[in-house]
């Protein structure tokens, strides 16, 4: 889990410097105004502020797939449509790197549910003893 958890910071610093960087790239381009704005490609910070909302897999998962991804990848596709050769090369790195942390968060999340999951289960296997045992 520590390894884990060294890779997520890893990420996560990894994208958001991304991110930032993208605000700088974004207003050298000629053609500025049809790029997304830096908020719509933010998602690493995003998640960092919202992570008490995305504190289980369902919830994690469903925001996942239903908004990080689509909007993301929309976003980045509209960079590559209008960009520099040095903006693409910028889009393509930040959505592998993106989707690495996505993947690496959601193992996380899993990880810590299993674990309350065992302390649940032993808690009430020791409540039961108890009971059943008279104790």
């Amino acid at each position: 889990m520590v390894e884990l958890a060294k890779n997520l910071n890893t990420l996560f610093n990894s994208a958001i410097g991304l991110e930032k960087q993208y605000a700088g790239m974004r207003g050298e381009e000629k053609d500025a105004e049809k790029l997304p704005d830096p908020k719509q490609l933010a998602w690493a910070q995003i998640i960092l502020a919202q992570r008490q909302e995305l504190d289980t897999t369902l919830e994690y998962e469903y925001a996942r797939r239903v908004t990080i991804e689509p909007a993301a990848s929309s976003a980045v596709m509209q960079v590559r449509q209008h960009s520099s050769k040095e903006l693409i090369k910028w889009a393509d790195v930040y959505m592998k790197t993106l989707l690495e942390l996505l993947d690496v968060y959601a193992a996380v999340i899993h990880i810590q549910e299993g674990k309350l999951r065992n302390i649940i289960h032993d808690y009430l296997s020791y409540r039961l003893g108890e009971v059943v045992g008279g104790g």
